[in-house]
């Protein structure tokens, strides 16, 4: 074997594993986007979960307070309520 020919295998071992380093470079990468894109969907799935439930809360606190609102209960009932009308001067008037 002459030294051109121990140059060029060795140049050629050198390109096979410069060629792993490569694919497993791209393969890293491609791993790495898998992840970070199976993360947003998550965080996206559960952003969506989170506001059909605030929204299903919402409704459910919403009717009770309409059933609270229609039966009379005397503690609820407030005897310091001040009145809004134009003669009252406890109140501050802004004009529009």
């Amino acid at each position: 074997m002459t030294p051109m020919d121990t140059r060029s295998l060795a140049d050629a071992g050198a390109s096979l594993k410069s060629g792993d380093s490569m694919k497993k470079t791209r393969l890293l990468r491609a791993k790495s986007f898998t992840l970070v894109l199976l993360v947003f969907c998550l965080f996206s799935a559960c952003a969506a979960q989170s506001q059909a439930l605030y929204q299903a809360d919402l409704q459910k606190a919403y009717q009770s307070a309409i059933v609270d609102a229609a039966t009379e209960d005397p503690t609820e009932i407030s005897n310091n309520l001040v009145p809004i009308l134009p003669s009252n001067d406890k109140l501050s008037t802004m004009n529009y």
